[in-house]
């Protein structure tokens, strides 16, 4: 199966990377929800931009709720 060959490279690929630092894995993780964010507006007919979508993500980071 393609689609399983494609994410055995990838994994592979991201393997060769390990340990990840801290900051690394945070950048990675920032990129995934950004681009999983895109791609779930896109697909409900809400498309945004990625500029937005990334200011909506650091806006949320950065809110604490009351104590």
């Amino acid at each position: 199966m393609l689609l399983f060959s494609t994410l055995d490279r990838l994994r592979a690929d991201l393997d060769t990377l390990r340990p990840l630092t801290p900051e690394q894995e945070a950048r990675a993780l920032q990129k995934f929800r950004l681009e999983w964010n895109y791609n779930f507006r896109y697909s409900a007919g809400l498309v945004a931009t990625q500029y937005l979508s990334l200011e909506q993500l650091n806006l949320a980071a950065s809110y604490h709720a009351p104590a």
